[in-house]
C-alpha cells in the first residue's frame, strides 16, 4: 500500500518590521556645543578647528551618526591621526573615560555607527574633531528614540581654557602614527584633562601671529596670521565667516611665535603685534576673561639658541604693558621648552607623545595656582 507523505501544514512568519530610531539634529537641545562649530541653514554642524565636540547624555543602546556633505579629509600629509573620537564615560565623572572609540576616515553620506551596547544605562558621550587638516559636518545624531538622550546635568563650571597656537598645540605629527588622535593626544588637552577643566583649542599648524604685511618680503607668500584668522569660523585661510567667539574663557594660553621666528620676524614686530591681539582678546571675553598665559617659542633642537633675549624682553614687556592697561588681567610669561630634549621630539621640534604628555603636566603644573585664585 503506497502512503503519501504527511506534511505540515504551511503557517507563514509574520514580517519583522524594520526598527525604526530617531534622527536629531545636533543643532538643537539638548547637545551641548564646544569649540567652534558653524550651523548651516538644515540644522547641522560644520568644524574645522580642531577640538571641536558636541555631548550629551544617552541611554540609547545604539548610537550612529550622519556625515554632513561639507566633510572633507583635507590633506594626506597630517601624520595619519584619526579624524574624530567618541568618548564615553559615567556622568558623574565626566573625565574618567570608559572607552575611547577612534574612527580615522569619515566620508560625505556615511551612516557611521559608533556604539552598540546592551547597556542602557545613562553615559556621557562626546564627538569630538581632533583632525588638524579636516572639515567635519555632523549632520544627525541618530539614537533608539528621542527620550534617549538628555542634556548634560553637570554643573557649569567655574574656569575655560582657551589654548591658541600653531602645529605643536594641536597634535600635529610630522612622521606617521606618531600622534595617532591628533588635539586629543595634544599637550594642550592633557594639560586640560589633569586639571579637569573644560577646554578649546584654536591652532593650526605653520600659522604665525604676524600678518605677512607686517614681516616683510620673506612673507610674501603666506597666509593670515593667528591675529587675524583666530577671530574667523574656520581654519582655513579662505573661509571669512566671523566666528561667534562664545567660548567664555577665562583663561587664554597663548603658545605662538616658533613659526615667525623661524621665518625672521623682528622681536619688535612679534610683541607689538602680540600686545594688540591681546588687547582684543581682552576686549572681545571681558565679561570672563581673568588671566592670559604666554608661552615662548618652542626650541628647534640643533638649530642655535632656544629663544633669544630679544623675544624674551619683548615678551616681558608685553605682559608688563597689557597688566598695566588692563589692570584686572593677569598676564603671566612662562618657558616650557626646558621639559624637551632631542629624544621627546619627533623632527627635533615636534614633541612625541612622550614629548606632549611631559609639556601637558608641566603646563598643568603652572596653571593650576591660577584656577585657585579663581575658585576651582
Amino acid at each position: 500500500m503506497f502512503l503519501a507523505p504527511c506534511l505540515r501544514p504551511f503557517i507563514p512568519r509574520p514580517l519583522s518590521r524594520p526598527r525604526i530610531m530617531a534622527e536629531l539634529l545636533p543643532s538643537l537641545a539638548p547637545f551641548r556645543r564646544a569649540g567652534r562649530w558653524a550651523e548651516t541653514g538644515s540644522g547641522s554642524l560644520v568644524a574645522s578647528w580642531a577640538s571641536a565636540s558636541v555631548s550629551f547624555i544617552l541611554t540609547s543602546s545604539r548610537l550612529s551618526i550622519r556625515i554632513g556633505p561639507k566633510t572633507q579629509r583635507k590633506d594626506s600629509f597630517n601624520g595619519n591621526s584619526v579624524m574624530i573620537i567618541c568618548t564615553v564615560s559615567d556622568p558623574a565623572d565626566p573625565w574618567k573615560h570608559s572607552r575611547v572609540l577612534p574612527f580615522e576616515d569619515v566620508n560625505p553620506g556615511e551612516l557611521v555607527v559608533l556604539d552598540r551596547s546592551t547597556d542602557k544605562r545613562p553615559k556621557l558621550v562626546e564627538i569630538s574633531l581632533v583632525d588638524w587638516s579636516s572639515v567635519f559636518e555632523l549632520s544627525a545624531i541618530i539614537v533608539d528614540s528621542a527620550d534617549a538622550v538628555q542634556a548634560r546635568t553637570d554643573p557649569e563650571p567655574p574656569a575655560r581654557l582657551l589654548f591658541i597656537g600653531d602645529s605643536i598645540s594641536c597634535g600635529f605629527s610630522s612622521l606617521p602614527r606618531l600622534i595617532p588622535q591628533g588635539s586629543f593626544d595634544a599637550f594642550t588637552t592633557r594639560a586640560a584633562m589633569h586639571l579637569r577643566v573644560p577646554s578649546t583649542i584654536v591652532a593650526y599648524p605653520g600659522i604665525t601671529l604676524v600678518e605677512p604685511k607686517d614681516a616683510g618680503p620673506r612673507f610674501s607668500s603666506r597666509e593670515p596670521g593667528m591675529a587675524s584668522r583666530f577671530f574667523l569660523a574656520g581654519s582655513s585661510p579662505s573661509d571669512t565667516t566671523t566666528a561667534p567667539l562664545d567660548e567664555r574663557p577665562t583663561i587664554i594660553v597663548i603658545a605662538l611665535g616658533t613659526n615667525d621666528r623661524g621665518l625672521g620676524v623682528k622681536p619688535q614686530v612679534f610683541a607689538q603685534t602680540l600686545r594688540a591681539f591681546i588687547t582684543r582678546l581682552a576686549e572681545t571675553y571681558h565679561g570672563t576673561l581673568a588671566h592670559v598665559c604666554i608661552i615662548h617659542p618652542f626650541p628647534f633642537f640643533g638649530r642655535g639658541p632656544t629663544i633669544s633675549n630679544a623675544i624674551a624682553e619683548g615678551l616681558a614687556r608685553v605682559a608688563a604693558e597689557v597688566s598695566a592697561k588692563h589692570f584686572t588681567l593677569g598676564v603671566h610669561v612662562w618657558d616650557l621648552g626646558g621639559e624637551l630634549t632631542k629624544k621627546t621630539t619627533m623632527d627635533a621640534l615636534h614633541p612625541t607623545l612622550e614629548g606632549h604628555t611631559v609639556l601637558g603636566e608641566a603646563l598643568a603644573e603652572r596653571l593650576r595656582p591660577l584656577l585657585h585664585s579663581l575658585g576651582d
